[in-house]
């Protein structure tokens, strides 16, 4: 997966950005609704793992979209879904192509 520079979620356009460090403690990532932003730790070695943040950060951005602020805030759930989904996706490469 290419990470890209914005993704639209819900109505909402969010910018990309890979920085040094994210505020919350031991985070590789985070989504800040307010400023409309993901921010990815750019020390992160592995793609998988630049990519399972950002999926994870988009799964708190759906949540968040659709009005759902317990879930948002229930990391563990967040986390469920996130390693599930993209397990499905890295285990079936052919599943979103035409």
């Amino acid at each position: 997966m290419q990470i890209p520079n914005n993704i639209k979620i819900g109505w909402r356009n969010y910018t990309i950005e890979f920085v040094d460090e994210i505020d919350e403690d031991l985070s590789n990532g985070e989504i800040n609704f307010n400023e409309q932003n993901i921010k990815i730790n750019k020390n992160i070695k592995s793609i998988d793992e630049k990519n399972f943040t950002l999926l994870h950060e988009i799964i708190h951005g759906i949540f968040y979209s659709q009005g759902h602020s317990e879930w948002n805030d229930n990391e563990d759930l967040v986390d469920a879904i996130s390693e599930g989904l993209f397990q499905v996706i890295k285990d079936n490469p052919k599943l979103f192509k035409n």
